[in-house]
């Protein structure tokens, strides 16, 4: 599946290319959420090294990967914070929009980040959830997280809060064994065509920059978010090993005290229905919007 992917992304460069609007284009590629692990219903995805899964608040289940590409951005890894509400202001401003136009939005413009490497964004609320009981918000490197971590309040069988593989790492190859094959690709060929330069030595150093590395300590200082909040600081242990809310209790009153401030403006859930109707078996197998053909 990932062959092919990587196939038909490669398909959409040379169509952006063979139409001259390469130049004038911006590529955004991106995930929503983390994945779900081996064993997590009939899924076979990897958050490694990152702790836990879909649909939870740890890192494993938020944090993704994403690419930006442009012919007018320098090319470099960015680790400051963005969160996905910050895509509409960033691409608005990238076509030419006026920020201050955009009225009423949590997002931030990440396009002078992109350009400059000047950080926009400094916290974010990861989610406040009254169904899931559970709500984590960041704060330059701290992040609190607190209630279910593993929706064991809906009915799941099993925690899933903890470190899952695999790393899909090779012992005989590395990353940096795969550029040949990048350059080589259909995307990689459409950009050299426009003009692009790939540097091996640079692209060495760019997988590094992006690979995220936890080092597992001795002892871990447990964390039960579902009996008390637990705080980690994400810079220097992205992989939430330790739960640091009994040593900085300052901070972690104060990050909580957001999620309270944050949570009064919320409305509430709204009821889900359920469609039986709406199943894909009965519309070509595809979900879509079933009311309107009706």
């Amino acid at each position: 599946m990932v062959d092919a992917l990587d196939e038909s992304v490669g398909k959409v460069i040379e169509a952006l290319e063979l139409a001259e609007m390469l130049d004038n284009s911006i590529i955004v590629f991106t995930s929503d959420n983390g994945g779900s692990p081996e064993g997590h219903g009939d899924n076979y995805g990897s958050n490694y090294p990152l702790r836990g899964v879909k649909n939870s608040l740890w890192e494993g289940g938020t944090r993704v990967a994403g690419f930006i590409w442009s012919k007018s951005l320098p090319q470099r890894v960015s680790m400051d914070l963005m969160h996905v509400q910050d895509w509409l202001p960033t691409l608005y401003e990238a076509a030419g929009g006026c920020i201050p136009n955009l009225l009423g939005i949590d997002g931030v413009s990440q396009w002078k980040t992109f350009h400059e490497g000047v950080p926009v964004r400094a916290e974010f609320l990861y989610n406040i959830d009254d169904i899931y009981n559970n709500s984590a918000f960041r704060a330059g490197p701290w992040k609190v997280l607190q209630g279910n971590a593993t929706n064991l309040d809906l009915g799941a069988k099993f925690h899933w809060d903890l470190w899952y593989g695999p790393s899909g790492r090779s012992k005989n190859t590395s990353v940096h064994d795969l550029i040949p094959a990048i350059i080589d690709s259909a995307a990689g060929r459409a950009l050299s065509r426009t003009g692009v330069n790939f540097n091996v030595t640079e692209l060495k150093i760019r997988q590094s920059e992006a690979d995220v590395k936890c080092e597992k300590p001795v002892k871990c200082i447990n964390c039960d978010p579902y009996n008390c909040p637990c705080l980690f600081n994400i810079i220097k242990d992205p992989c939430e090993y330790n739960n640091l809310a009994s040593e900085e209790p300052n901070i972690l009153r104060h990050l909580l005290s957001l999620i309270k401030y944050m949570n009064r403006t919320a409305l509430s859930p709204i009821r889900r229905y359920n469609y039986p109707e709406a199943a894909p078996q009965f519309w070509s197998n595809t979900w879509t919007n079933w009311k309107d053909f009706i």
